[in-house]
């Protein structure tokens, strides 16, 4: 007989995890290649890729994509508090509205602006929000860890709004900071399904573990058939 214990943390986690970053860094490449006028990575943002030029499609479809990413990774991450889970998925949904309103039309500046400020700072929450310490919950969301991710993340966060309003490298805190962000949820879905490994294996090399004391306080140990017929009567 197996006993065996089902994962908490949907496979296919892993997948969009990976995939949320890996997408939106591999549209940044492809939109700039595409474009055929001067654009600098330092001081320009991936939105100005998303308004300018034969690129700007890819650029939003890799907007779009890396949302849903967030969105299924939010579904599917069982493991973590659902605090975290639900700032995750509102950091997918502000990635849609970013991907719904370019920043080519100048009605669109606002809402383009509030919702990817928003997309930073809920996905800089998810590691507090999904702090515990539960013996159950992945290493990388203990206190210790989670409290100091969400430090680095919010450190980034600033950097960003540093440079949107005084700073001269936009372009490069926005990609390091968007790149980070997205990065931790992939760091807890790997420590989660290494947690989550079925345990299985021969019922009896189960009870095994789980022998009964002696009353003077030893391990009684397993006593196999023979044992059991030649042992003395009560």
């Amino acid at each position: 007989m197996v006993v065996e214990q089902g994962c908490r943390t949907a496979g296919w986690t892993l997948v969009t995890a990976a995939a949320a970053p890996a997408v939106l860094v591999g549209a940044a490449i492809l939109a700039r290649g595409a474009l055929t006028t001067s654009y600098d990575p330092l001081s320009e943002t991936l939105s100005v890729l998303a308004g300018r030029g034969s690129g700007r499609w890819i650029m939003t479809a890799g907007f779009m994509l890396s949302a849903a990413c967030q969105l299924a990774t939010a579904m599917g991450l069982r493991v973590v508090r659902l605090s975290a889970r639900i700032a995750l998925a509102t950091a997918g949904c502000c990635g849609l509205v970013v991907a719904a309103f370019p920043v080519t039309v100048s009605a669109n500046v606002g809402t383009h602006l509030l919702a990817a400020g928003g997309e930073l700072i809920a996905l800089a929450l998810v590691p507090i929000l999904g702090m515990s310490s539960v013996p159950t919950t992945p290493p990388v969301c203990r206190p210790r860890c989670a409290l100091t991710a969400t430090l680095v993340l919010c450190a980034l966060v600033l950097w960003v709004y540093y440079e949107a309003t005084h700073g001269v490298f936009l372009g490069l805190a926005e990609r390091l900071t968007a790149v980070t962000e997205l990065a931790w949820p992939l760091v807890v879905v790997v420590f989660a399904r290494r947690a989550d490994q079925p345990v299985t294996g021969p019922l009896t090399g189960v009870v095994a573990n789980f022998a009964p004391a002696t009353p003077d306080g030893g391990l009684r140990t397993p006593m196999t058939l023979g044992d059991r017929v030649s042992a003395p009567a009560a």
